[in-house]
């Protein structure tokens, strides 16, 4: 994964942020049955996410850790692909011997699509430099929905989560 965030401290407690994310790898399993033979996918599906929000920070006094909640809503685009479904396992009845072979269907055409997300999470901050840098950590989930008049590969499980470290250098109070 990787990104940037925006953030301005407008208050001491409170930082609106602007956010840019990719994940490269967000991995799905969908199960099913065809022609009466169960079956199960596992495939992965790329995303781009731009969210904005807030960190509310908790002050804790004589230390450099702050912790923070955060909240915030935004896009997630999924970009059109043909999709290899890994372990992909569909029995296919032999009609000479009655007997089952796994046999991998070829790759699925994916369309694009882009769905609104809302997201929660918490995560702190270590101050290396006054009030301005330091290191954060942060972990987030995401909730989608499917986008108008199409489905989205998330339909079975609309929540993603993340967990993120980096650097932050932090404009304002």
């Amino acid at each position: 994964m990787g990104g940037g965030n925006v953030t301005y401290s407008a208050l001491s407690w409170l930082l609106p942020y602007a956010e840019f994310s990719y994940f490269p790898s967000i991995q799905r399993t969908a199960t099913g049955s065809v022609a009466g033979l169960q079956f199960k996918d596992v495939y992965d599906i790329p995303l781009t996410d731009v969210n904005f929000g807030v960190h509310v920070r908790v002050r804790l006094p004589h230390t450099r850790i702050v912790p923070y909640i955060v909240a915030g809503a935004g896009l997630l685009h999924v970009a059109e692909r043909q999709q290899q479904r890994y372990d992909a396992n569909y029995p296919i009845a032999n009609p000479v011997t009655y007997e089952t072979t796994p046999e991998t269907p070829p790759p699925t055409p994916f369309p694009s699509g882009t769905n609104f997300a809302v997201n929660f999470g918490g995560g702190f901050r270590y101050y290396l430099n006054g009030e301005h840098f330091g290191l954060r950590a942060e972990t987030k989930g995401y909730r989608l929905t499917s986008p108008p008049g199409g489905s989205s590969p998330f339909q079975s499980s609309p929540w993603i989560y993340r967990a993120t470290f980096g650097i932050f250098v932090q404009f304002g109070r």
